[in-house]
């Protein structure tokens, strides 16, 4: 079927088609043309033919000279791809950090991007961002160039860590949707970045470097280290003598965290306070502590 057409098409000079060997044409000389032809939804994935129409005035349809030109345009629509090169944690900004490609050939009727956070443990969407512009990715057009935006496809994105976040396990969605349709089934193509997904564990680590009993003050003596990414969230750091014998706490301090550089540099240091997490502090020794098994949280 037809699917558009321009009329009154104003042709240009076309001298090379005389040189050619079409001088016996009427109009060889003046034969050339260009139009425009706007794509929609509707079209993707079907395949096209353009036929030159010459007619009388007030006789579109009727008595035509048509030229079939043989030449045919197909608008794929089944190529998606994409890769995320990095999707991961930067605790000192609380963020979520993602970037990666999706060229998609229905992008070319679904022009807006954005990139959505989807909560695998608990089933939700948790955050989406928009991608203005994508950006150029001619490694991509390289491998994938049959696809429409091979050229054009890469994204960076991010988003804020909140606390009920932690310990569930995330995936990344890329979407191209049509203006005003991104949440509207029929009116945008996904590609879910299933393989790759980021577990948001709360990862913690500790040493006690001095645990003693000072007799000449009465003072339990306590010093070391604790890291936790829950202190992304949770900055209050507290410690406390707890008696094991009694099953009980016996009291807790409020401590100010120092600067552990050597912790950072440990096996720990991938946990969001590694860098300052060193602590030092006291308890007054009592009577019914006499004897008791101690410990420290």
């Amino acid at each position: 079927r037809e699917v558009a057409r321009v009329e009154n098409v104003k042709n240009v000079a076309s001298p090379d088609l005389v040189k050619a060997g079409y001088a016996t044409v009427a109009n060889a000389k003046n034969a050339r043309f260009t139009v425009n032809f706007a794509i929609t939804p509707a079209m993707m994935g079907d395949e096209f033919a353009v036929v030159s129409r010459y007619s009388r005035p007030g006789n579109d349809n009727d008595s035509t000279a048509d030229y079939w030109f043989t030449n045919t345009l197909k608008l794929n629509n089944q190529a998606n791809a994409g890769w995320l090169d990095n999707f991961s944690v930067d605790k000192a900004n609380k963020q979520i950090v993602v970037s990666g490609w999706n060229a998609n050939d229905n992008s070319l009727v679904e022009p807006v991007h954005e990139v959505i956070l989807f909560d695998k443990t608990a089933n939700k969407e948790v955050g989406t961002r928009q991608i203005k512009p994508t950006l150029a990715s001619p490694d991509v057009a390289k491998v994938y160039g049959n696809v429409y935006n091979a050229g054009q496809s890469r994204f960076t994105a991010r988003f804020d860590v909140t606390p009920a976040m932690l310990n569930h396990q995330f995936m990344i969605i890329s979407r191209y949707a049509q203006k005003g349709h991104d949440n509207d089934a029929g009116y945008y193509s996904d590609y879910a970045y299933n393989n790759q997904a980021l577990n948001l564990n709360t990862n913690k680590s500790g040493y006690l470097d001095t645990f003693y009993i000072d007799k000449a003050n009465g003072k339990a003596v306590i010093s070391g280290w604790g890291a936790d990414d829950a202190s992304m969230f949770m900055p209050t750091h507290f410690i406390i003598l707890f008696d094991k014998t009694a099953n009980r706490e016996i009291s807790h301090q409020l401590v100010t965290n120092q600067a552990s550089a050597d912790v950072k540099r440990s096996a720990a240091g991938n946990i969001a306070n590694a860098g300052n997490c060193r602590f030092s502090t006291t308890f007054d020794i009592t009577p019914e502590m006499v004897g008791h098994q101690l410990t420290v949280l």
